[in-house]
């Protein structure tokens, strides 16, 4: 809105910039600052109204119109006090009118709903109920007002909201302190679940090796315990052929003695072995439970051997009884 202004430039006086600043020609005349500079030449001022010379070295040595200035402010102040919300506008159809009034019939066809006191008599709204317009107006923004009372709350949650989500998102961030204390979390967790593993792996295999070293070192005495009733059986044997090569009468002098060491025969108790082998239902990771169920070969009797060596002697014969 324009207030008061230079005649030469059209901006309006103003004190908040130089270039803006009435200044006061020695005939009277007022000009702006930015417009005397433009005009001065050879320390003169040739006013542009009446053509009355202004000498002066610079523009600042002419003197400001203070009075104008404070008539500027004045009318600033007063236009704006009021309140151009407030004023009614000119009537669409009649000019010369205010347009003081709105319609409010509920029937009205008009799409101009602003009337004057001529469109209420004479013109389209005759004989509608009508308000006066402040007063709907008032009765609109208090119902705007509570609308927007209500946008600005949820607004101001929305925005809440974000910033809620804003931080908990700075916990989703991989390279968030948040994130990195689970992640330091886990890994520990999971460490120690590989190092008992590797532990009970250890000693499943600890166990494992034990076993074998046992069973081997049993089924070697069982071998060498073996070994030993083999060379008895084959001394017996021979011993037997003995007696399979005596003549019919030398044989049945004996017989009386086959009859009584046949009752203890050495084969008539001999019994299957069974060596120490690994459980082929052995299932992992019960390597704790490990139970091998060995069947104990029982030892070979040696009474057969004594008597053998008694009827030996009796027959007069130790060369060929001797082992």
């Amino acid at each position: 809105m324009s207030f008061i202004e230079c005649e030469i430039c059209n901006e309006d006086f103003s004190s908040a910039t130089d270039e803006n600043i009435p200044r006061i020609l020695r005939c009277g005349h007022t000009i702006c600052h930015g417009c005397a500079e433009k005009l001065l030449q050879n320390s003169m001022i040739l006013c542009p109204f009446c053509r009355e010379a202004t000498n002066v070295s610079t523009v600042k040595d002419l003197q400001k119109n203070f009075a104008l200035l404070q008539a500027v402010e004045h009318a600033k102040t007063r236009t704006e006090e009021k309140d151009p919300i407030d004023s009614p506008p000119k009537c669409a159809s009649h000019q010369y009118n205010f347009a003081e009034f709105v319609c409010i019939e509920p029937t009205c066809s008009s799409s101009d709903k602003l009337m004057c006191r001529t469109c209420e008599e004479f013109g389209a709204h005759a004989g509608h109920n009508r308000g006066l317009l402040q007063s709907e107006a008032a009765k609109l923004r208090q119902f705007l007002s509570g609308k927007l009372s209500r946008s600005e709350d949820l607004a101001s949650k929305i925005d809440a909201n974000i910033e809620k989500i804003g931080t908990a998102q700075l916990t989703n961030l991989d390279d968030g302190e948040v994130f990195q204390e689970k992640k330091v979390s886990i890994i520990a967790f999971y460490a120690s679940i590989r190092e008992t593993l590797d532990a009970l792996e250890n000693d499943a295999l600890a166990t494992l090796q034990n076993i074998a070293e046992t069973n081997f070192f049993t089924n070697d005495l069982l071998i060498a315990e073996l070994s030993e009733s083999l060379n008895r059986q084959k001394r017996k044997s021979a011993e037997l052929k003995l007696f399979m090569k005596m003549s019919n009468a030398d044989l049945l002098a004996v017989n009386s003695a086959l009859e009584v060491s046949s009752e203890n025969e050495l084969w008539t108790e001999f019994a299957d072995v069974e060596p120490e082998v690994f459980d082929a239902a052995l299932i992992f990771p019960e390597m704790d439970r490990l139970v091998i169920q060995v069947t104990k070969v029982s030892r070979i009797d040696n009474n057969l051997s004594r008597e053998f060596e008694e009827f030996c002697r009796a027959r007069r014969q130790p060369a060929s009884c001797s082992d």
